[in-house]
């Protein structure tokens, strides 16, 4: 399954979070990652070294419901990596989320 290369234009080696606030959740949920209590569905993104990230085309479609604000569509990736969810051994890491004005949330 192709994958979509997206950026964002200034913020590298985070992980930048969007709420979807047509998805409530149906109870609230303290987060693993960003350690933030959670009411609505909400994208982590793990963004690398050149502000990037690739996700997928049912998630891709869900950002755009949510709004990509700064986040930028690049190009379709025909055989991207394969992509794993573990929050188990979550590395220190800095979250900076987009309803907070692009301020770390956590600094790691």
């Amino acid at each position: 399954m192709p994958g979509i290369r997206i950026h964002h234009p200034s913020l590298r080696n985070c992980t930048y979070t969007l709420v979807h606030e047509g998805r409530p959740l149906t109870r609230p949920m303290r987060c693993p990652v960003c350690q933030q209590v959670h009411w609505h569905k909400t994208y982590h993104l793990a963004l690398d070294g050149m502000g990037d990230v690739v996700v997928s085309e049912v998630v891709l479609a869900r950002l755009r419901e949510a709004g990509l604000g700064d986040l930028k569509v690049i190009r379709e990736i025909k055989k991207p990596d394969p992509q794993v969810v573990d929050t188990t051994k979550l590395p220190n890491l800095t979250v900076v989320s987009r309803e907070n004005g692009d301020r770390p949330i956590r600094e790691g």
